[in-house]
């Protein structure tokens, strides 16, 4: 092999093995500052630097991997779960139901992803649910069901990976969400009983 191709060839292994290494480590700091300045809401979780000017690159960083063309904090605050109320774990596998009122905002809306952050595709095209769409109970309550086979009234499918996520998003929100975001009353997650 001639010279010139071993050099070639050295310098792109080594700026694919340096960018691997960058990307997964500044990911992982980003990750962990997110999660230090993380307010804890129920199985919510919200960031208050997020979109504001006090975040950092590494904030930054982390927020473009996941939250593609997120609004700056003043216009939107955005919750997100993995987990249920009593601290399970979401699974596909089973039934669910997310139960709660109208929220103090301008607009809300709740969405279910897969695993890596993506829609679930399904025939119907439903993806989540907002306060025009929803249906109410007669006491001002809405139940939101998400299962892979369906079900009548709100319903949200699940698709084939093996964990999924919500995202509430307030656009916005009364002062309460800003002075106390983890008091909020925010909706319940729940597993379906005997699923």
């Amino acid at each position: 092999m001639k010279t010139w191709v071993k050099v070639i060839t050295s310098v792109l292994i080594v700026i694919a093995v340096g960018g691997g290494l960058g990307y997964g480590s500044s990911y992982k700091i980003g990750r962990a500052i997110y999660d230090a300045e993380a307010v804890h809401n129920g199985p919510w979780t919200t960031n208050l630097i997020q979109g504001s000017t006090a975040q950092d690159i590494y904030t930054r960083y982390v927020i473009s991997i996941w939250a593609v063309m997120a609004l700056p904090r003043q216009e939107t605050l955005y919750y997100g779960t993995y987990r249920t109320d009593s601290g399970e774990q979401l699974l596909t596998e089973y039934d669910y139901v997310i139960e709660g009122k109208n929220l103090d905002t301008r607009w809300w809306s709740i969405t279910v992803y897969d695993d890596e952050g993506w829609l679930f595709p399904n025939e119907l095209n439903r993806y989540s649910y907002n306060v025009d769409t929803v249906k109410f109970d007669t006491d001002g309550k809405y139940r939101i069901h998400l299962s892979r086979t369906p079900k009548e009234g709100n319903w949200l499918p699940l698709g084939n990976s093996t964990t999924f996520q919500l995202l509430l998003r307030c656009y916005n929100p009364g002062p309460i969400f800003y002075e106390k975001p983890g008091e909020v009353e925010l909706p319940h997650v729940m597993k379906e009983a005997g699923k």
